[in-house]
C-alpha cells in the first residue's frame, strides 16, 4: 500500500480545535441573529412612532377644520371599521391556509401509508390541521362580530 494514499488518524489536538471552531461559529451566528432582531425591533418601533405622529397631526388638522369634531369622529369610525375588516380578512386567509395544509398533509400521509401497506391510520394526523382551519374559517364567516 502506498503510504501517501492512507489517511492518518485525526490528531486529538486538531479535534479539539475543530470543536472549538464549531462552537465559535455557532456563537457568532447567535450573536449576529440576535443583533439583527434587536435592530429590526428598534427600526419597527421607530416606524410605529412616526406613523403615530403623522396620524396625530392628521387628526389635529381635521379637528381644526369647520365641523372638526364630527369629522374626527367619522375619521376614527372609518379607521376602526377598516382595521376590523383587515383583521377579519387576515383570519380568513389564515383559515384557508391552515385548512389547505391539513388537507394536503392528510392526503400525503394517506399516500405514504398506502405505499407501505401499513394498516395504521397515521394519516389522520392531518385532520388536526384541517379541523383547526375549519374552526378559524367558521369563526370568521359566522361567529366574528360584524361591523
Amino acid at each position: 500500500m502506498n503510504p501517501t494514499s492512507m489517511t492518518a488518524p485525526m490528531d486529538p489536538a486538531n479535534m479539539i480545535h475543530a470543536a472549538n471552531a464549531f462552537f465559535l461559529i455557532q456563537g457568532l451566528i447567535l450573536v449576529a441573529f440576535f443583533s439583527y432582531l434587536a435592530v429590526r425591533m428598534w427600526l419597527k418601533s421607530r416606524v410605529r412612532e412616526k406613523e403615530a405622529y403623522f396620524k396625530n397631526e392628521a387628526i389635529k388638522k381635521i379637528a381644526e377644520s369647520p365641523d372638526g369634531a364630527a369629522a374626527v369622529l367619522q375619521y376614527m369610525r372609518e379607521e376602526k371599521t377598516f382595521a376590523e375588516k383587515q383583521r377579519r380578512e387576515k383570519l380568513r386567509l389564515g383559515g384557508v391556509v391552515i385548512t389547505a395544509a391539513g388537507f394536503g398533509l392528510t392526503i400525503c400521509l394517506f399516500a405514504f401509508e398506502r405505499a407501505e401497506h401499513d394498516p395504521d391510520p397515521n394519516y389522520l394526523v392531518g385532520l388536526i390541521l384541517l379541523l383547526i382551519g375549519a374552526a378559524v374559517l367558521t369563526y370568521t364567516y359566522w361567529l366574528a362580530p360584524k361591523e
